[in-house]
């Protein structure tokens, strides 16, 4: 050990000391979002809530200690104890900072996110926390001398405080049954704060979910499909904007105070106000919204083996296009045309690796300048993906001052991160103003429509949470209520025999994600079993 201090030479712990010490540090400084949440949570009041949160914390201690105690083996016990620092670190600091909760769906998000979005999460706070709850502790356990017990008398001793440790909490557990049943019973969620244990369980069980998909086939839907002739004569031209991270409360169009959609609110137009989001992460939202399936039936490990809605209209002959401005399409575009542009030469819309959301509605002009057919294309928005709000728009769209110019949202004040994330969906608002403004062009061309829908809502700092991802059950209404517009030409409008008058009296209905697939068929004039009339926004209000 020539790197050991002389103070760490002169210590030498036994390995129960060891499991003992660091199991304690793990729910000291590992697991401050857990207490937290645990406090505020416990239906309890004076000393009893202050019994059942030591009771709590004695329980966890004897457990962690007990498994650790199960690995205090040469060449194996410090591998462990570096990886558990590994694990637990960064994941207490978004657990702090963010108020993120860690389970299968938040690994399935951090699977699919691309580099972009992992360097906005690189910032100076996560630097330091990695350096002094990460790097000096496991400094200390590569230096630190442990005695092991490994006579066989050793090895019971440590198997029988194993079992008594294990024991010892189940009787805590016993004596405090109708407090742990009813918080547990109540507030579920809590598991998955309890670190390294929440990581370690939802990657394996993200695992397991994929292993068993792996050889599932493709299952056909739509078979029957087939496209009626226009009444107008002209092919229909749907454009659907999958937007990002862009929450109902802060457009304009639904009430919000501030002047957020300026130029869409000129435009005639429909706005619904009360649509929810089929998830909290773009992950599990955008292939839940391209699905025949509910949110309540939609599983996203079977949804890579199911045609979605895109696969269902190609079928039918109708030709479409995924323009991808964000970190992918979760799948939902393997089998059509797609264009990234997320790193397209643009020197006006595009620098350091990032592109301008109106890179989509350029590019949208172009795929419409090719022959004329029934077309459905699919914007996928950068939209207001934080934390870098800052980075969502351009100069001339920074109306709302001052902004938050760093991605530790929580060192900016609350007055500056709204300013930033308004401003993205000013710049939004701009992005589907142009679009339409596109589709104005080809009137003459097509029967035009646009749907913009966002794939799930974000949070600001309301209760100490930022950005987006909370379990679904759990989840603020801010990371679940989302704005959707529907725009009709009068081409459109003429064909479908829309009538405004009803749609405009819907905009108040509750509408979800689900809402799309149907809506999108009949927009399209596609017909097929899987079509459900009573889904599609516009069938009701056909003349």
């Amino acid at each position: 050990m020539p790197l050991a201090t002389p103070f760490l030479k002169r210590i030498i712990l036994s390995d129960v000391a060891m499991a003992g010490m660091f199991a304690l540090f793990l729910l000291l400084f590992g697991n401050q979002r857990l207490w937290w949440e645990a406090w505020h949570l416990v239906d309890l009041t004076g000393g009893d809530r202050l019994l059942f949160l030591a009771s709590m914390w004695v329980v966890l201690w004897l457990l962690f200690t007990g498994v650790l105690l199960l690995v205090t083996w040469p060449h194996v016990f410090k591998p462990v104890l570096l990886l558990l620092l590994l694990i637990a670190t960064p994941v207490a600091y978004f657990m702090d900072t963010l108020g993120v909760h860690i389970n299968r769906e938040m690994i399935r998000n951090a699977q699919q996110t691309d580099w972009r979005e992992v360097l906005d999460l690189l910032t100076p706070g996560l630097g330091w926390h990695l350096l002094v709850y990460g790097i000096i502790p496991a400094i200390g356990v590569i230096h630190l001398p442990v005695r092991y017990s490994l006579t066989p008398r050793q090895i019971l001793r440590k198997g029988l405080l194993v079992l008594g440790g294990t024991l010892v909490a189940i009787g805590i557990i016993l004596a405090l049954y109708p407090s742990y049943a009813s918080f547990f019973r109540n507030h579920h969620e809590i598991r998955q704060l309890i670190n390294p244990s929440n990581s370690l369980y939802a990657v394996s069980s993200y695992v397991n979910r994929w292993r068993k998909s792996l050889n599932q086939e493709l299952v056909a839907i739509g078979e029957d499909v087939r496209m009626r002739s226009p009444a107008g004569g002209r092919p229909r031209l749907v454009v659907v904007v999958v937007g990002e991270t862009a929450r109902a409360d802060h457009f304009q169009l639904g009430g919000y105070a501030r002047p957020t959609t300026p130029q869409l609110s000129q435009r005639e137009l429909f706005y619904f106000t009360r649509v929810l989001s089929c998830g909290t992460d773009t992950a599990v939202s955008v292939p839940c919204m391209f699905s025949d399936l509910s949110r309540s039936d939609y599983d996203a490990d079977l949804a890579r083996h199911r045609e979605n809605l895109l696969d269902t209209v190609q079928r039918a002959g109708v030709r479409v296009v995924w323009l991808e401005n964000q970190s992918g399409c979760k799948g939902v575009c393997d089998r059509i045309t797609t264009r990234d542009l997320s790193r397209a030469n643009d020197p006006e819309l595009c620098r350091d690796g990032v592109c301008q959301d109106e890179i989509l509605s350029k590019t949208l002009q172009q795929v419409l300048n090719e022959p004329v057919r029934s077309t459905l294309v699919v914007l996928h928005q950068m939209g207001s993906h934080g934390p870098a709000y800052y980075k969502r728009y351009p100069k001339q769209f920074e109306q709302f001052q001052p902004v938050c110019r760093t991605r530790e949202l929580s060192g900016c004040s609350a007055e500056a991160l709204i300013n930033s994330y308004d401003n993205t969906i000013l710049y939004t608002d701009h992005v589907l103003s142009e679009t339409i403004r596109v589709l104005e062009q080809h009137q003459q061309r097509y029967d035009a429509a646009l749907y913009y829908v966002s794939d799930h809502g974000e949070s600001l700092g309301e209760n100490n949470l930022y950005l987006h991802g909370a379990p679904y059950l759990i989840a603020p209404m801010a990371q679940k209520h989302v704005p959707m517009v529907i725009w009709l030409s009068p081409g459109f409008q003429q064909s479908a025999s829309a009538d405004r008058a009803c749609l405009a009296s819907r905009r108040t209905e509750a509408l979800s994600h689900h809402n799309l697939f149907a809506t999108v068929l009949g927009m399209l004039d596609l017909e097929t079993r899987v079509y459900r009339p009573e889904l599609d926004v516009l069938h009701a209000c056909r003349r």
